[in-house]
């Protein structure tokens, strides 16, 4: 019985260089998105909440790039920059991203939908999947066909 790969999704957007990474960030999670200056800390990835408001951070870490505006300096997480994976946050580290503010970056990163698949059987004992519709988060377990029952739902 197949069953369909989760969707991946891609995002791409700029930003300027945000504020080095400083201590006080290790007090919270997430860390904190402004400065009292209103000036950014971090770069938040996006979308950071689904359809209806819910948050969502479960970016792919490992698919996170972040490069200068014209796509050639590619910055190394850990050295270049600071990820807090948890929550899809990018701070500089010692401006090597550039200086605060003012660097223009690239960010691509990839995430997974979410989906609940039925798993339905036919009054002979037949099954089937039936691929339920694909959400940021809290997919919905698609109805069993007319003559189907519900037999198992699937991630």
């Amino acid at each position: 019985m197949p069953f369909n790969s989760p969707e991946t999704w891609s995002v791409e957007f700029t930003a300027k260089a945000p504020r080095n990474y400083g201590v006080y960030f290790e007090k919270g999670d997430p860390w904190p998105g402004s400065g009292a200056d209103g000036k950014p800390n971090v770069i938040g990835l996006t979308p950071s909440r689904d359809e209806d408001g819910t948050l969502y951070r479960s970016f792919i870490a490992d698919s996170v790039e972040v490069t200068a505006a014209d796509g050639i300096t590619m910055f190394t997480r850990g050295t270049d920059y600071a990820y807090n994976a948890g929550w899809g946050q990018i701070a500089n580290r010692d401006s090597k991203l550039g200086k605060e503010f003012e660097a223009d970056l690239k960010i691509k990163a990839r995430y997974t939908l979410q989906r609940l698949d039925l798993v339905q059987a036919d009054k002979a004992g037949n099954l089937t999947v039936k691929k339920g519709q694909s959400r940021i988060v809290c997919p919905a377990l698609p109805e069993p066909d007319a003559g189907y029952r519900v037999v198992a739902a699937c991630m």
